[in-house]
């Protein structure tokens, strides 16, 4: 089950938070950038533990505003997305405790020194032993990137904290660029840039990653994502500044005009580009208002989306460091098969292919056979894989897999019929419960669980009723669901939707 329509602008916005105006950029992986005689440097890593001890007793006490005042933050987005975190968690449960560990030596990066810390979270549920007693409800473990100012005093001070994933093996890398040739570009390795690329649902695309100059409050987003049909990039930063503008009634967006990367001004066919400003009036009043500044390219089916952010007053202030970072920008390869650039970067990140009408996931071992004569499309976005099947008369099959939510240490039955049941509620459908049919039904043969759904729409929309399979494991969700458009078809749905397996 997903959003109506493919990859919407408003969907890709919406990751960034409640609109531009809190900045919220959800980041993750690890890829410094800095000036190549970047080093560790003699910051005491006591002073950095003091702090950590400091801020791991305030989150055991539900101390959200205290733990937050601790920052002297220059990123109000990343601040709002931490508050939202600790306000998460403290929400969770009446007891808690954390104890955070240094990774990585300091490095100085800009302006700032920077770390990466582990957090061991244990959510806590007083137990029926008596007073004082309790047991642990939760564990698990988030990994940070915390960067730092040195107070008068010596002291260090934190200035924004970004969760990035456990099993990223990244780690600060001074000049180092972010670098993807399947996904055909590279961008980065430029002095006092910090480079922490997303999740892929946190970004909602193919991939994504966030770029911060340390010590100011302006922040680069850069975003993959593939179109079925190659599209203009004008009409691409048309549709952004059009769903911004939805989302934060102050925004002025300007028109679309022609831009290419630096790299490529003088380039003739092959790529296509657009820039559009838009005006945040209502951000960062004291430095001039906020700015927005979409940068698209286009190359076949795959589009680079850049957008530039901050306020004002730092963009004139820091305008050739930003120049810089654009300049850094840049497509690896334009020899080859345009068509295929857009499905080589899907297989490379999600390790699926389209075979006839099959489906076929090698990294997942997953394989759904499709209706013959349907046409299959793979898409991007937040989940691992989305796939699409249409037929002639307008039936519909997609196939989404989810990863494990941040914080979740692996799925449940209970937490994907949460998933689901929340899936059903923003696609206007009856939530059956654990009611309808069998429940979840153990699968012996491959370790996951599965049930089978049938949901019905309201009467007042005319829509036919949707079918749906969902296969829990562990460390992934799958969800097969579609409706037919024509009775003729309903037999070929059913038997796609009963032929999904994951293979042991």
């Amino acid at each position: 089950m997903r959003a109506t329509g493919s990859n919407t602008a408003q969907a890709w916005l919406r990751q960034l938070g409640s609109g531009l105006v809190s900045w919220l950029c959800c980041s993750s992986g690890l890829a410094a950038q800095a000036s190549p005689m970047a080093a560790p440097v003699s910051v005491p890593r006591e002073r950095i533990d003091t702090v950590l001890r400091e801020l791991d007793q305030r989150f055991a006490r539900g101390d959200v505003s205290g733990y937050l005042e601790v920052f002297a933050p220059d990123h109000p987005g990343t601040h709002a997305m931490l508050r939202m975190r600790l306000q998460r968690l403290v929400a969770a449960t009446p007891q808690r405790q954390r104890t955070s560990t240094i990774l990585t030596e300091p490095r100085e990066i800009g302006p700032r020194t920077v770390v990466r810390v582990r957090h061991d979270v244990e959510l806590l549920q007083p137990g029926a032993a008596g007073p004082g007693a309790a047991f642990t409800q939760h564990v698990f473990t988030e990994h940070a990137l915390l960067a730092f100012t040195t107070a008068a005093d010596g002291a260090m001070v934190p200035t924004f904290c970004i969760d990035m994933p456990v099993e990223s093996q990244r780690n600060p890398d001074p000049a180092r660029p972010l670098r993807c040739p399947p996904c055909n570009y590279q961008i980065g390795g430029v002095a006092g840039w910090l480079c922490v690329p997303m999740r892929g649902e946190q970004a909602n695309a193919l991939e994504g990653a966030s770029l911060f100059l340390l010590g100011t409050d302006l922040a680069c987003d850069v975003t993959v994502e593939i179109e079925p049909e190659p599209r203009r990039a004008a009409v691409v930063a048309t549709e952004l500044g059009a769903a911004l503008a939805s989302m934060e009634p102050g925004a002025r967006p300007g028109k679309a005009e022609p831009w290419l990367p630096p790299a490529h001004a003088d380039r003739q066919g092959g790529l296509d580009g657009a820039r559009l400003e838009i005006e945040l009036p209502d951000d960062f009043p004291q430095a001039g208002g906020g700015r927005a500044r979409f940068h698209v390219t286009t190359f076949g089916g795959l589009q680079h989306l850049l957008l530039l952010r901050g306020s004002a007053a730092a963009l004139r202030t820091h305008s050739d460091s930003v120049r810089e970072l654009l300049a850094s920008y840049r497509v690896l390869q334009f020899d080859g098969n345009v068509a295929q650039a857009a499905s080589d970067a899907i297989e490379h990140h999600t390790g699926g292919v389209c075979q006839g009408a099959t489906y076929r996931n090698e990294r997942f071992h997953v394989v759904l056979e499709g209706p013959t004569g349907w046409k299959l499309q793979q898409r991007t976005g937040g989940p691992v894989f989305r796939v699409v099947w249409s037929s002639p008369a307008g039936s519909r099959l997609w196939l989404t897999a989810h990863r494990v939510p941040a914080g979740m240490p692996q799925w449940t039955t209970a937490s994907a019929d949460r998933w689901l049941e929340q899936l059903c509620q923003q696609q206007g459908l009856a939530w059956p419960g654990a009611t309808n049919e069998a429940g979840w039904t153990p699968m012996v043969e491959c370790g996951g669980n599965t049930r089978t759904l049938s949901l019905q729409p309201p009467a007042s929309t005319g829509k036919p009723p949707r079918s749906l399979r969902a296969m829990c494991f562990d460390d992934l969700l799958l969800v097969a669901d579609g409706f037919s458009a024509d009775a003729t078809e309903a037999a070929e749905l059913a038997a796609a939707i009963r032929s999904l397996r994951r293979d042991p």
